[in-house]
């Protein structure tokens, strides 16, 4: 084994099946027995961000589950699970489990399927935490002898990047889901690791996602799996190989400041295929809002997580053809001053603006805010429909 802190293992799929890239992954860190015993309960916990094709990137892909349900089995391991808590909450993770496919894995092979969204959940102190001291977590996160993370490699609107770190926020409540954006949501995303149970990553890497990532952006066929201990670095090498400056994702570096890991390359040592084979450059979220038809926009001083998050909410309302029914819709974001001269339907997005328009909005009806720093594309949309009385149409 390696001198350095860190282990993380990259294999390139090419003609193989899942199951034997997978392997190779572990059989570099000692084995996939080294993790796992027989008779033992394991828990993968996949990315399903939204109802959406795991070809697009956005999502776990199935042959990759598969292929990890397959070696455990092989290994002894009978009593799987997997567990999501997807954050459109108004589709449900058992929706997602159906529509991807996965449904029916599960079925094959006799694996439970539990939505953590919908499980009791339990309080947890984080006694070492910088902003979060307690978080709700779902009872559906425990009793296992150990969590595998099966992330996808992808550039996110709010986050810049996700991997490892931040997909573990699908065990969270919904309640505090919406808590983490409301306030310092890249610290609380650093603190909650804290607390999280024995875990080990296996990243889905055959299609990553570049741009309006998490959901909406653009496939990047990368056909690698990496294998990892540690979060931090997992993440450090992902970043690397999408050429991510890790500094810019701040989620990433709360948690190495608080001593949970390193994403410094000089840390870690990548085994098997290297990061210059498979690097390339992933674009980033688009800063520009652009102009929508009947909507008044004021971004004046505005950040990318805000503007990016606006972008995504309009256009779900664009595509669903109910724009054009929200008459009036104005939104403001970043610190900037708007210069309007009526109020309509007026939203104050965003932390930024919300200390501007909050006195406003106690003595009138058309102004409304939207708190949180960066609020997430949902939020701002199912306010927007709050306010107007217009339901979506799945």
């Amino acid at each position: 084994m390696s001198e350095k802190n860190y282990c993380v293992s990259i294999s390139r799929r090419g003609s193989r099946s899942c199951k034997e890239t997978i392997k190779e992954a572990f059989d570099r860190l000692g084995g996939i027995e080294s993790f796992v015993k027989p008779g033992q309960r394991i828990m993968l916990k996949p990315n399903y961000t939204g109802d959406l094709n795991p070809q697009e990137g956005a999502v776990t892909s199935n042959s990759v589950l598969e292929g990890l349900i397959q070696l455990l089995r092989e290994a002894g391991v009978q009593d799987i699970t997997i567990a999501e808590g997807c954050g459109t909450v108004h589709i449900g993770t058992s929706v997602i489990f159906r529509h991807v496919g996965i449904e029916k894995i599960a079925d094959q092979y006799g694996v439970k399927l539990v939505d953590m969204n919908t499980c009791p959940m339990r309080t947890v102190a984080i006694p070492d935490a910088v902003w979060l001291k307690e978080v709700q977590l779902s009872e559906g996160l425990f009793g296992y002898d150990l969590v595998i993370n099966v992330p996808v490699i992808k550039t996110h609107v709010q986050c810049v990047f996700t991997c490892a770190v931040k997909n573990m926020k699908g065990a969270v409540s919904p309640k505090h889901k919406r808590y983490f954006h409301a306030t310092e949501l890249h610290q609380c995303i650093a603190d909650f690791q804290l607390v999280l149970p024995k875990m080990i990553t296996v990243v889905d890497g055959l299609i990553g996602q570049e741009g309006m990532g998490p959901a909406e952006g653009i496939p990047v066929p990368l056909d690698i799996i990496m294998v990892g201990e540690n979060s931090v670095a997992i993440d450090g090498v992902a970043m690397a190989i999408a050429q991510i400056n890790p500094e810019e994702v701040k989620h990433v570096c709360l948690a190495a400041q608080m001593g949970q890991g390193s994403y410094m390359l000089d840390d870690i040592d990548v085994l098997g295929v290297q990061i210059e084979e498979i690097t390339r450059k992933f674009k980033s979220a688009n800063t520009d809002v652009g102009s929508y038809d009947g909507v008044e926009l004021y971004t004046d001083n505005a950040c990318s997580g805000c503007t990016n998050s606006l972008v995504i909410a309009l256009n779900r309302l664009k595509n669903s053809g109910d724009l054009e029914k929200f008459d009036g819709l104005q939104i403001k974001c970043g610190s900037g001053k708007p210069d309007c001269k009526e109020y309509k339907n007026f939203f104050y997005l965003g932390r930024c603006s919300h200390g501007m328009g909050k006195k406003e909005a106690e003595t009138n009806d058309h102004v409304h805010l939207i708190d949180g720093c960066a609020p997430c594309a949902l939020e701002i949309e199912e306010r927007i429909r709050e306010v107007y009385g217009i339901d979506r149409h799945l």
